[in-house]
């Protein structure tokens, strides 16, 4: 195991920040500990990063940058990282809550392009009451309207914004945005590809991103408004 050293004080005995790192298997772990009561030492903070290839050399950029940062750290000394505090950290859940936090932005840059375009501003769909109610094809309906189903390019985009997020589970996790059924995003995206809108990360992988025939079918398909008026209004789904 490669590991190295870093630190801050006048000397190593009176050391105050340091850092060291020490690189797995695919991996490079950073440690973070500073002086504490007595010869003690607390633990800051733990960082892992992840390489596909062979892990590069640590740059003497990075080195300074990184225990900068360690410097400006505030820590009250109150209490110190242990195994136990990874263990009561719910990864999932905040990979969860992170993944949303992305899908907000996204979203709302989309909302800010969109008021850029020229578009009609009253959006109706489908034996809607007013521009503030909605109503999706069903899956029927958006399989054989096929590549005339403006639903389906719409719901394409939202996927391909929920792609960025790094979500596990992006179809389900669309659905959960839209409150749609699983199936009708699945139909879907099934248009979405049978006409080249939408790209795939393989067989059984979730994922994709609009091509550009897929953005051209999206304003074509006042897909900018419509988008922001859904997600700005509630609406209903008719199965």
């Amino acid at each position: 195991m490669i590991s190295g050293i870093v630190y801050s004080g006048a000397s190593s005995s009176s050391l105050g920040d340091v850092l060291t790192w020490h690189d797995l298997q695919g991996r490079r772990v950073w440690v973070h500990t500073r002086q504490g009561q007595g010869s003690s030492r607390w633990l800051i903070s733990l960082s892992i990063q992840i390489y596909e290839d062979s892990l590069p050399k640590v740059s003497e950029q990075e080195k300074k940058l990184r225990l900068k940062l360690a410097s400006s750290q505030e820590y009250l000394g109150i209490g110190e990282l242990t195994a136990t505090s990874f263990r009561e950290i719910a990864v999932s859940e905040l990979l969860a809550i992170h993944s949303d936090n992305i899908f907000e932005l996204l979203s709302k840059r989309e909302k800010a392009k969109g008021s850029r375009v020229e578009l009609t501003s009253e959006v109706r769909s489908k034996e809607s009451k007013g521009p503030s109610t909605f109503r999706f094809d069903s899956i029927s309906e958006i399989a054989n309207l096929g590549a005339n189903s403006g639903d389906a390019i719409l719901i394409a985009k939202i996927y391909s914004q929920m792609s960025l997020t790094g979500s596990r589970s992006v179809a389900k996790k669309t659905a959960d945005a839209l409150g749609v059924n699983v199936q009708l995003i699945h139909m879907a995206l099934r248009v979405a590809r049978r006409n080249d809108w939408l790209t795939s990360n393989g067989a059984g992988k979730a994922g994709g991103l609009l091509t550009p025939q897929g953005e051209k079918a999206f304003r074509e398909f006042n897909g900018p408004e419509r988008m922001k008026a859904i997600l700005n209004s509630d609406w209903k789904y008719t199965n």
